[in-house]
Order: C-alpha cells, then sequence, then structure tokens
C-alpha cells in the first residue's frame, strides 16, 4: 500500500454518489484497506449486525466501543504499533452515534476520517493499529 493507493481507495469509497447511509465508519475503513490492498481491520464485523441495536448489543459485550474495536482488529493480526500507511486508528467523534470515528492513515500525519459527505484529514488519532 501507498499513500497514494490510501487516497485513491478514499475517494472511490468515500466519495461515491449518495446515497451512503449504509456506510458505517468501520465499513468505510475495511473498503478503503481492501481496495488498496491490504487486510480489511475489522474482518466480518460488518456481517454480523444489521441494525444500530445489534452493534450496540456487541460492543457492550466487549466493554464499550474502544475495547471492541481494540479487539477486533488486533483478531483480524492488527498490532499497536507505530503508524504507517494503512494503520487504522480513531478518534472521538461527540456527533456520531458511537462516540468514536474509525480512520485509516495514508501516511504518518495524514488520517483519513469519513464525515457525512465524503471524509476529513486529521494529523493524529487517539489510538492506532498497524499490520
Amino acid at each position: 500500500m501507498t499513500p497514494e493507493s490510501i487516497l485513491a481507495a478514499a475517494d472511490a469509497v468515500l466519495l461515491a454518489a449518495p446515497p451512503r447511509g449504509w456506510l458505517d465508519c468501520g465499513l468505510a475503513a475495511d473498503l478503503i484497506i481492501r481496495r488498496a490492498g491490504g487486510v480489511p481491520p475489522l474482518g466480518d464485523v460488518a456481517r454480523v449486525y444489521e441494525t444500530p441495536l445489534q452493534i450496540f448489543r456487541r460492543i457492550r459485550a466487549h466493554g464499550g466501543w474502544c475495547a471492541h474495536f481494540a479487539a477486533t482488529v488486533e483478531g483480524n493480526g492488527y498490532r499497536r504499533k507505530a503508524p504507517q500507511t494503512g494503520s487504522v486508528g480513531f478518534v472521538r467523534n461527540d456527533d456520531g452515534r458511537f462516540g468514536h470515528v474509525v480512520t485509516v492513515c495514508a501516511m504518518p500525519g495524514l488520517w483519513i476520517a469519513p464525515v457525512q459527505a465524503g471524509y476529513t484529514v486529521l494529523q493524529k488519532v487517539d489510538e492506532s493499529w498497524s499490520q
């Protein structure tokens, strides 16, 4: 993966024509990483729920959003390491349904975070995992 392949994948996934409502941030990260040639960090999690209530229950069973995210990406081979191209992480998002948003690292210091109408770029995240 290269920074260019991550950005091209983010453009293709997150700038797609509406409707995009089905695309939660975890699924978006998986699609970006997969399209750029990497291992999807959340694996099959997006296939195990169809409603927000189902994922809320799964998150609660893991002890909260952060613990659920860590367990899921670590279960798919990601480890807490220094950020690199293709890393995943998260930041707090008090406006969102779950209180956090999953991000993808194009390169250290350039993180892609889905927003309502595309994506924004962040310089840092709260926590990150790499392959």
